[in-house]
């Protein structure tokens, strides 16, 4: 309908000596479907709006033969600004692209951009170039999103009101482990002290830095430029260089002078896989005797005798090993433990229980049996020529497990497909995306809303179900259609999640949750004092950092340890080099070290970056080595995009401390903060007292906000009108 009210302006503005154009587009409606709003409709914005406009674009240019001039609003960013401007469709304007971190300062990197390019056709459009654009846009990675939800990019943590700056990687894992230092070694050239950083927090670089799910990335800054650093594979890399000059000090520095009070202790640690491992590296290393009892004839638990050996070399668990030995950790392998009792007689004044959690999860079919995918993965692992499996596998699950068992299978001889039968889509797998692409990569077959019924004769029957209505969360249930389908399977393996053994337990006496899980406290300490129970053992199925995370839990409760060393390291003087890199977006992702870290703890103030109306803004205060965050009232619109980007949970529109311009605005909020009376006086709130103070008052009521109210009178004052 538009295309020839578009002719007659055309003919009406060259009628007249004047020029008709249009500009595409701001903004694309759609509708709410998983309550991402408090509304029936959304406005599809930025780089995910760049296929369907670009399209656009040529659909208009095709039908006026490239006469009609036409203006740009729908996803230029850095990466495609030179290609939109040399099809000589201009002006190009942006906004959703400067309402992300690094704010007006990405403006420059686009200049730079395109300062040399020149419009193919200075008077109306390319069209050869523009069809290319236009065909190239829908494959093109940088506008897709990927089988799976985006992750939680916040920490889970409140805003603080002062002192907010802070790592997202540190805080997104498990660990703590101090990201920003090691990147900055590694960016010094120094690996061996980046190794040493990683070690205070981490007993097992090599299996972290390999296997690791690398949720720190989720965290990341860079996420919202163009993708997380590269922190597992700069880990790996750290360990690589480094690991032959770093072990023999590891090996010297064995059990040094430790007090007499922790020489008296000596830990059992039952279990010698990750969380094992782990406890044995901290404890032995604070001087304490430590001895792990492993039931199998050598250490790694499911790392080494089921994760695939194309996931993760023996090199690298033999490293680790050798690492959480280094301290004189006593070993006893071939020795099952079935009682605490027994050594708590030998002498043990600590038990910590690291049994791990491999009893097969519950898969009942109606009819036929399905293999453990765990017991699968240890056959493949130790033995793969022994394992034939038939021509078609099926496995059922959609975890990380499941795509480990699908993998191993699709590389067993002899076999012709694997199928992946999971009741709900791709979207709603708990498997990390990295894994699911991995196997999608390899061949996988993935069989989505089918639920498995039954095998026999090499046919599994599968319900087949459909999506029912998203929940509040987003999260959409299965629900049968009451139709069914056959899948061929020679062979059927069930990963749908371990068990916790739980004979140990009973036989100790300690409480266990609904699922058989010992209850500890924070410090991993179960309700038998003096024993502790850490990693898979406790939790159920989870990840290796978490397994290390348990483990420093308890060595801490037990030694009293100090994993702080490097906390310091992760903040840098150089503020201008941090500062230079929040506007540009790096176009060359491959090269190494990651330069790109944007030194969160030293200058985050993204809240201040993002905000269109410089409601949020940076106060130097004496004698603090970040800036300090405060909100203005009268500048702020609500919008949220502060609370968009904020690392934390929290809305910094809300959260942070705030100057109000009057009485009224300050009555009519319950924000934390403060408006000026006048005569040296002003209205104060703080965890929602209110009160009428002077500087002085001020201070005895809150250090930080005394020193915030007086760097806006005295350095600040444009502030206050």
């Amino acid at each position: 309908d538009a295309v020839p009210m578009f002719g007659r302006l055309m003919e009406t503005a060259a009628a007249r000596g004047l020029s008709f154009g249009l500009k595409l587009t701001n903004t694309f409606p759609v509708d709410v479907k998983a309550g991402e709003l408090p509304s029936e409709e959304m406005y599809m914005a930025g780089r995910s709006l760049f296929p369907l406009t670009i399209h656009l674009a040529r659909l208009i240019s095709d039908e006026f033969e490239g006469k009609l001039r036409i203006s740009f609003s729908g996803g230029a960013v850095v990466q495609n600004i030179s290609d939109i401007y040399r099809t000589g469709i201009r002006p190009i304007t942006m906004a959703t692209n400067i309402l992300k971190p690094g704010g007006y300062e990405r403006l420059a990197q686009i200049g730079e951009t395109i300062k040399e390019v020149k419009p193919e056709c200075p008077e109306g459009i390319a069209l050869e170039r523009l069809r290319a654009l236009d065909d190239g846009a829908g494959g093109n990675s940088l506008y897709r999103k990927g089988p799976k939800p985006l992750p939680k990019r916040h920490i889970e943590k409140e805003l603080p009101l002062f002192s907010c700056f802070s790592a997202p990687c540190r805080e997104g894992c498990p660990i703590n482990q101090d990201i920003p230092a090691y990147l900055k070694a590694m960016e010094e050239n120094d690996p061996e002290k980046a190794f040493n950083i990683i070690l205070e927090r981490n007993a097992l670089p090599f299996i972290t830095g390999t296997i690791c799910p690398h949720h720190c990335g989720d965290k990341c800054m860079r996420n919202y430029y163009e993708e997380s650093l590269h922190i597992r594979d700069t880990k790996l890399r750290a360990a690589n260089e480094a690991y032959d000059k770093v072990l023999p000090a590891l090996t010297a520095s064995a059990c040094p002078g430790a007090e007499k009070a922790l020489k008296d202790r000596r830990v059992a640690v039952v279990g010698g896989g990750p969380a094992g491992l782990s406890a044995a590296y901290f404890l032995s290393r604070a001087g304490i005797f430590v001895t792990i009892f492993e039931k199998e004839d050598t250490l790694g638990g499911i790392v080494r005798h089921a994760i695939p050996e194309f996931r993760i070399p023996q090199s690298c668990i033999e490293k680790d090993i050798s690492i959480c030995l280094s301290h004189g950790a006593e070993v006893k392998t071939g020795t099952e433990i079935t009682s605490v009792k027994e050594l708590k007689d030998q002498g043990y004044t600590d038990v910590i229980l690291c049994i791990g959690a491999e009893k097969p999860g519950d898969m009942s079919l109606e009819y036929g049996e399905a293999e453990d995918a765990v017991e699968f993965l240890k056959k493949v692992r130790s033995a793969p020529e022994s394992v034939n499996p038939g021509k078609n596998v099926v496995v059922l699950g959609g975890g990380n497990t499941a795509m480990d068992t699908a993998r191993a299978a699709k590389r067993l001889k002899g076999v012709e497909a694997v199928r992946l039968v999971y009741r709900r889509t791709k979207r709603y797998m708990p498997a990390d995306e990295e894994e699911l692409g991995a196997a999608l990569k390899d061949g996988v077959e993935f069989m989505e809303l089918l639920a498995p019924i039954g095998v026999k004769d090499g046919v599994l029957t599968c319900s087949v179900m459909e999506l029912g209505e998203a929940d509040s969360t987003g999260r959409r249930s299965p629900v049968d259609t009451g139709r069914t389908a056959d899948i061929p399977a020679d062979t059927v393996i069930a990963a749908v999640g371990e068990a916790v053994e739980t004979g140990l337990y009973e036989a100790l006496g300690t409480e266990l949750d609904k699922k058989g899980r010992p209850v500890t406290d924070q410090n991993m300490e179960t309700s038998v004092k003096g024993v502790y129970a850490a990693g898979d053992g406790r939790r159920g199925p989870a990840t290796v950092v978490e397994a290390i995370s348990d483990a420093a839990r308890a060595a801490k409760a037990i030694a009293g340890i100090n994993l702080d060393r490097y906390v310091d390291d992760n903040k840098t003087d150089d503020l201008k080099a941090l500062q230079d890199k929040k506007g540009v977006i790096c176009t060359d992702l491959t090269s190494f070290p990651d330069k790109r870290c944007l030194g969160c703890p030293s200058v985050c103030a993204v809240c201040a970056d993002v905000c269109p109306n410089r409601a949020n803004v940076c106060i130097e205060l004496p004698d603090h080595d970040t800036p300090e965050i405060l909100h203005i009232d009268g500048m702020c619109n609500e919008c949220g995009n502060c609370a968009v980007f904020c690392p934390y949970e929290g809305a910094p529109y809300r959260d942070k401390f705030t100057l109000y311009n009057s009485r009224i605005d300050f009555e009519n909020s319950k924000n934390n903060g403060f408006a000026v009376l006048g005569n040296d006086s002003f209205l104060l709130r703080l965890d929602g007292k209110e009160e009428t103070v002077d500087l002085k008052g001020a201070e005895r009521i809150s250090a930080e906000a005394a020193a915030m109210i007086k760097a806006v009178i005295r350095d600040n004052s444009r502030l206050l009108y």
